[in-house]
């Protein structure tokens, strides 16, 4: 993993798999802040997929709370995410469900 210039960490997904991508919408009260981060985190590292955050051409880990605050997403706004790996599918519904949700726990 090497670094931009603007700081984030450009971050390839596997090549071992292909990776499914959805793109959701940030229904969190206020935008994606530290607690619904953190859910969403907690939410990743459950999984051994590979999650890529994507927002405005920035890449984010979806297991690394920095990352994901990083993005700065806003309410409303609408990110992509990417899933590699052997429960992809798993991952990829989990996270759909806390953003179908508002993070709510």
């Amino acid at each position: 993993m090497c670094c931009k210039s603007d700081g984030f960490a450009v971050i390839p997904m596997s090549e071992a798999f292909s990776p499914i991508a959805l793109k959701r919408e940030v229904s969190a009260p206020h935008r994606l802040h530290a607690r619904p981060s953190a859910r969403l985190v907690r939410a990743a590292q459950v999984f051994e997929a590979e999650i890529i955050l994507v927002y405005n051409g920035k890449r984010a880990d979806a297991k690394s709370i920095l990352d994901v605050i990083a993005l700065s997403v806003g309410q409303g706004e609408r990110l992509e995410i990417e899933v590699a790996g052997g429960d992809a599918e798993a991952a990829l519904d989990a996270l759909t469900q806390l953003f179908s949700g508002g993070f709510e726990e």
